[in-house]
C-alpha cells in the first residue's frame, strides 16, 4: 500500500516523525557500534524505517560482523527484494529471500524483522514484516534449528547501520529513522506502528523496554554544530565530498583510520593546496588534489589525499574560524593574518618571522579573551610542532613547558618555543638566536 511521509502522525494524531539520516553510497556513510557484552542470540527484534534513495545493488540496512562470508546480514539485494541471512563461516544457516521486490524509491517502507529461534514451528524462528504485514513468500527460505543462536547479532562483533561487508563495502543508500532494536523480546509491528482511520500503516511510539544491547535512534539532532563538530567516513577508491560537519569548516584535521598514514591538515587561511602534517616536521606540503574544496556542509578530498584509499575508513575534526575572509591584525610585535570566531574562542593566524632573538614577541590572535591553547608550526622549514596549554607546567629558565605533536616526548622546556599568553589578544613566541633553534620564529618563515 502506499505510504504518507514521515513526519504524519498516528491515527491519534499524537505521534509524528520529524527527522530522518540520509545514507549515501558515495560517502560510505555508517553508523558502527560494538556491544561491551554478548547476550540473547535466540531472541531480538529490529525495526526500522526505511526509504530508498537508489535501486538496483546491494545495500546494507543493518549488520553484525562485516567479512564477506563470515558474517549476519540484513540487507536490499540487487535485485530489490530483502534478506536475512545468518552466514557463520560461509555456512548459511539462516537464509530468506522475499519474492517481493521493494521499488519505490518515493515510499517509506516500516521494516520489521523478528527472530526467536525458541518457537516450535520453523517458519516462527525468523518473521519478516512490511507496512504491518507479514511477509510468507519466500525464493529462498532456510530456517534455523529450534534454540539456534544467531552467530554475530548481539554478539561483541561490530555492528552497523547501513552497511554490510568490508571488502567491497556495500552501502545503503537512502533515508533511515525511528530505528529501534530489542534485546531479549520478540516483537510485532503492532508495538511500533498502527493503520489510520484510511487504511494507512503509521508509526507509533515504542513504549516498551530495550534489553542490554538495545538502542533507539530517532536520528534527530540533539545539538547543534557550533564551532566544532567530529565526522567520520569511508572510501570506495575515489576523489569524494563529506557532509554532515553543520558548517563550513576553516580547520579540517583529517586521519585515515584504517591505515598508517599522516593526519593532514588543512584551513582556509592558506588554502586548499596547503597541507600540513601534524605527525610530522616536514614543511608544507602543495602537492594538489589532497583537498579539492571546502564546502557549505564539509569538504571534498582527491585522490591525493590519504583520504581516499578504498576500503578504508577516516575521521576528521572541523572547526569553524567565523564569517567572512582573514583579515590583517597589527597588535602585537609581529603582524598577522587572523580568521576568528569569537564565539566559540578559536581562531587561526598567519605570521611571518622576524627573527628577533633572546627576546619574546608577540602576535595577535584576533579573540577578544585568551585562548587555553596554542599550537604553532613552521610553514617553511622542517621544524618541530609547538604545543602549549595553560594546564601544562611551568619552567624555572624559560617559564613555561610546551609539547610537540610530531614526537612522544613528555612535556619540557625549549629554547624555541611558545611563551604563553601574554594578553588576552596576544601570544608570544622566542628564539634563541636567529640561526638555530628557530621553530617558532625563524625570520623570513611562514
Amino acid at each position: 500500500m502506499s505510504l504518507l511521509p514521515v513526519g504524519f502522525g498516528s491515527a491519534a494524531g499524537d505521534y509524528e516523525i520529524t527527522d530522518s539520516l540520509r545514507f549515501r553510497q558515495s560517502a560510505g556513510a555508517t553508523l558502527s557500534r560494538t556491544p561491551a557484552s554478548a547476550t540473547n542470540r535466540r531472541t531480538f527484534t529490529l525495526s526500522c524505517w526505511v526509504k530508498r534513495g537508489a535501486l538496483g545493488s546491494n545495500q546494507g540496512i543493518f549488520s553484525a560482523k562485516q567479512t564477506k562470508d563470515d558474517g549476519d546480514y540484513f540487507y536490499f539485494a540487487s535485485t530489490d527484494k530483502l534478506v536475512f541471512l545468518d552466514r557463520p563461516s560461509n555456512s548459511s544457516n539462516i537464509y530468506l529471500v522475499t519474492n517481493q521486490v521493494f521499488r519505490d524509491v518515493s515510499a517509506w517502507y516500516h521494516i520489521v524483522l523478528k527472530v526467536d529461534t525458541t518457537q516450535a514451528t520453523e517458519a516462527n524462528r525468523v518473521q519478516l514484516y512490511v507496512n504491518g504485514t507479514e511477509i510468507t513468500s519466500f525464493s529462498t527460505s532456510t530456517y534455523p534449528t529450534q534454540n539456534y543462536e544467531v552467530a554475530y547479532i548481539n554478539n561483541t562483533q561490530d555492528h552497523r547501520l547501513g552497511q554490510w561487508q568490508d571488502s567491497s563495502p556495500l552501502y545503503l543508500d537512502g533515508y533511515l529513522t525511528e530505528v529501534n532494536f530489542i534485546d531479549g523480546q520478540a516483537l510485532t509491528p503492532s508495538d511500533f506502528g498502527e493503520y489510520d482511520d484510511n487504511g494507512t500503516w503509521k508509526p507509533k511510539q515504542y513504549t516498551g523496554t530495550y534489553g542490554t544491547n538495545g538502542f533507539y535512534l530517532p536520528m534527530k539532532p540533539t545539538t547543534q554544530a557550533d564551532g566544532f563538530n567530529t565526522v567520520t567516513f569511508s572510501a570506495d577508491g575515489s576523489a569524494a565530498s563529506v557532509t554532515g560537519v553543520g558548517f563550513t569548516p576553516d580547520f579540517i584535521w583529517a586521519k585515515n583510520r584504517t591505515n598508517a598514514y599522516n593526519h593532514e591538515l588543512w584551513d582556509s587561511v592558506r588554502g586548499v593546496n596547503s597541507t600540513l602534517f601534524s605527525n610530522a616536521s616536514a614543511a608544507e606540503d602543495t602537492t594538489a588534489n589532497r583537498l579539492v574544496s571546502i564546502d557549505t556542509d564539509g569538504f571534498s578530498y582527491g585522490t591525493s589525499s590519504n583520504l581516499y584509499v578504498n576500503n578504508t575508513d577516516s575521521v576528521a575534526w572541523c572547526w569553524d574560524a567565523g564569517s567572512g575572509s582573514a583579515a590583517s591584525n597589527t597588535t602585537g610585535d609581529i603582524n598577522s593574518t587572523v580568521k576568528a570566531n569569537d564565539t566559540y574562542g578559536f581562531s587561526i593566524v598567519s605570521y611571518t618571522g622576524n627573527g628577533t632573538s633572546n627576546s619574546e614577541q608577540t602576535i595577535g590572535h584576533g579573540l577578544s579573551t585568551a585562548p587555553k591553547a596554542v599550537i604553532v608550526k613552521n610553514r617553511t622549514s622542517g621544524t618541530r610542532w609547538q604545543f602549549y596549554s595553560t594546564d601544562l607546567s611551568s619552567d624555572a629558565t624559560y617559564a613555561v613547558k610546551n609539547l610537540l605533536l610530531n614526537t612522544t616526548g613528555a612535556e619540557s622546556a625549549y629554547s624555541s618555543q611558545i611563551r604563553g599568553i601574554q594578553a588576552s589578544n596576544t601570544f608570544s613566541v622566542r628564539d634563541v638566536d636567529a640561526n638555530g633553534n628557530a621553530n617558532v620564529n625563524k625570520s623570513g618563515d611562514n
